[in-house]
């Protein structure tokens, strides 16, 4: 770390942060509680992703993590990337100032297609490449109810492609979010942002809101220094309403529009770039989500949900546009009283159109349209009242990719003391085919020798890939010994198993698309790589979080993380380069987030975050130091100062990957003032 009067400055803070809560005991008075919320408070929480119906985390048999709308506003974070920082068991990593890899129990990647994620319950995965956009999932922060995370599958009720993990942002009902909200602020990086809210109600039973908010990000840095080509800015808008057409039944439409500009550091490759590349990446799409929910009695309930969604990205290698129709339906009812049954089914339809802007990349099918039919079954059993449950169910679906998949899994809850929680769970879960591993189709010539290149590498996509499996075995602990202590530790093994590998061979080839070579001869020699299901992996790790609480103005949380990832490919594979995704995530991980209430209604938040070496991207081992200070002088007014990434002037966090440079994430600090009123 480099000595500076910043660093000295940085290291006074954490300091500060030892007499402040030598401050607060002796005042014997804080301003407010911390959150309004106690441990037990935060262990009663509901949450509906394990199971798709309310439950206590208490009584969740896996590995979840809930953060909660206070801790939103206390992170001082503004991309919901960053925000997944504080859960064990998630290694994110900022590629450029707007791309991040994001992933659970390894594969990291800025396409880490082993995470399913959804907002509201409406899936962000997109099947093109497998994985998530992440500059294009944003909502109003002040919105959010929660962010529900779960480590291991969760195929059994979410289907394919929730192999490592699933994370569901959860925003509030309108009537949670009346009145005017207004927020505003500007820093180095973050240029500028502001949004507006308003929430209204038409009747008792009849709430709504619309929101408005936009930003303007700075480039990161290069290593040199210099400023790295990846800013941006967007906009977004949006609404909700929620209707209680009667006691039993409610209705909710929601959706969001958003359009942005960003650029990349993506390198200037010439031979994927022959007539140039260009310099801006456009981004837009709209949702509309309606869902339909109904209590047919104390021990009966049901929903149907519909949403439609539409994305376009004009990028540098392609032009994509993409539609998507999903409408699902659930039933849950209580045959006794010691057994609950959940069904349901859906029917998942895309169309898409990509247009190549580059002659050397392009997809056999420019227009395809894929589908996914699905239904499952799961139960709840109380074997013995109070101490000891099963879960069982399966997802049985039928997709264009690999035509017909089954996730089964069995879970085990066991509570010999309120205070205490034991769970193990055996899943299955798959991750279906994309549409580059069955359609893509890449000529690039080897860059073997100095002058003309005398071969020529074609990928090509096939049809018959099969999908990914993953047999997991997971158990964890959960323990309340004392009114402010809380410990929850999760383990894990892996068994992976037809993973797809780039299989390559030496074979006479016929000359492809010539304006995309160097002058000289044409090549004569193809490396000919298709894609195939010859990997396996074997990963284990554990995931561990404390949280101390002795006095109503401190919380300390301590997240801790190992994981582990072997791969090996089948002897008859000639993929060269799998066994390097085992280095493509931090082995440990910790986090130390530290949340002060102090006199004069004052708040000092802080988080210190360690990740390990990344070896397969040759990222170092890197600490991130986090500052939050926040005052509310009125109930309706609150000031906030924040400072990111403040133990060095820039650090690395990824790689170069997928002809992607990344960039170095700087220094930032910005000030922000928000509005709630009433």
């Amino acid at each position: 770390m480099e000595s500076s009067p910043f660093n000295i400055a940085v290291w006074m803070l954490i300091m500060m942060l030892c007499v402040a809560g030598s401050a607060v005991a002796q005042s014997g008075d804080p301003s407010h509680d911390l959150a309004n919320l106690s441990l037990d408070d935060l262990l009663q929480l509901e949450v509906t992703t394990v199971s798709r119906r309310a439950q206590k985390i208490s009584e969740s048999a896996a590995a979840i993590t809930v953060i909660t709308n206070e801790e939103i506003r206390r992170s001082g974070m503004s991309t919901i990337p960053d925000l997944l920082r504080m859960v064990p068991g998630l290694h994110v990593a900022n590629i450029d100032a707007n791309k991040w890899a994001v992933t659970a129990r390894g594969f990291n990647g800025e396409f880490a297609n082993k995470l399913l994620v959804m907002i509201d319950g409406r899936s962000v995965y997109t099947p093109l490449f497998a994985g998530v956009f992440w500059d294009v999932q944003d909502v109003l922060f002040e919105d959010i109810d929660r962010i529900e995370v779960i480590r291991g599958p969760g195929g059994t009720l979410w289907g394919a492609n929730a192999v490592n993990g699933v994370i569901n942002i959860i925003t509030k009902r309108s009537g949670e979010s009346q009145g005017l909200f207004v927020e505003g602020g500007g820093g180095n990086q973050e240029q500028g942002f502001g949004s507006v809210r308003w929430g209204g109600a038409l009747r008792d039973d009849f709430h709504y809101r619309a929101y408005f908010k936009g930003f303007n990000r700075e480039n990161n840095d290069l290593p040199s220094g210099d400023e790295a080509n990846d800013a941006w800015h967007q906009v977004r808008a949006g609404g909700r309403i929620d209707w209680d057409v009667t006691p039993e039944t409610s209705f909710t439409l929601q959706g969001d529009y958003y359009d942005g500009t960003s650029r990349s550091s993506l390198l200037d490759n010439p031979a994927l770039f022959p007539l140039g590349r260009p310099t801006d990446e456009d981004v837009s799409g709209w949702n509309l989500l309606a869902r339909w929910t109904h209590e047919f009695s104390e021990d009966s309930d049901g929903s149907l949900q519909f949403y439609y969604d539409r994305t376009k990205r004009n990028e540098y290698i392609a032009e994509e546009l993409r539609q998507r129709i999903d409408v699902e339906t659930q039933h849950f009812f209580r045959p006794t009283s010691w057994a609950g049954i959940t069904w349901g089914a859906g029917y998942r339809r895309d169309w898409d159109d990509f247009r190549s802007l580059t002659p050397v990349i392009t997809l056999k099918d420019c227009c395809r349209k894929t589908y996914i039919a699905s239904a499952f079954l799961q139960g709840e059993f109380d074997v013995i009242e109070d101490l000891f449950r099963v879960t069982i169910g399966s997802k049985f679906e039928y997709n264009s990719f690999s035509k017909f998949e089954y996730q089964p899994s069995v879970r085990f809850l066991v509570t010999p003391h309120e205070e205490h929680t034991l769970w193990a769970a055996i899943s299955r879960a798959v991750r279906t085919p994309d549409r580059a591993e069955t359609d893509i189709l890449i000529t690039l010539p080897e860059a073997s020798a100095p002058g003309p290149p005398d071969t020529l590498r074609i990928i090509e996509g096939r049809r018959g890939v099969d999908a990914e499996e993953l047999l997991a075995y997971e158990v964890g602990y959960r323990a309340h010994p004392l009114d402010w202590l809380h410990y929850d530790i999760a383990a894990y093994f892996n068994d992976y198993d037809n993973l797809v590998t780039g299989e390559e061979d030496l074979v006479p080839c016929v000359p492809l698309f010539p304006e995309a070579w160097p002058p000289g001869p044409p090549p004569t020699t193809c490396i000919d790589q298709s894609f195939g299901n010859k990997g396996k992996a074997f990963g284990w790790g554990v995931e561990s979080s404390i949280t101390w609480s002795h006095f109503d103005w401190w919380r300390v949380v301590l997240n801790y993380t190992y994981m582990k990832l072997e791969l090996r490919t089948k002897d008859s594979s000639t993929d060269p380069a799998f066994d390097d995704k085992e280095g493509d995530h931090a082995e440990h991980q910790f986090a130390i987030l530290s949340r002060f209430d102090l006199p004069m209604d004052f708040e000092l938040d802080t988080q210190l975050f360690y990740v390990g070496r990344v070896r397969n991207q040759g990222v170092d081992p890197y600490f991130r130091f986090d500052v939050r200070l926040g005052w509310k002088p009125l109930d309706m007014v609150e000031f906030s100062l924040a400072g990111q990434n403040l133990t060095a002037r820039r650090h690395d966090e990824y790689g170069v990957g997928n002809n992607v440079f990344a960039s170095e994430v700087p220094r930032s600090i910005y000030g922000k003032v928000s509005i709630r009123w009433p």
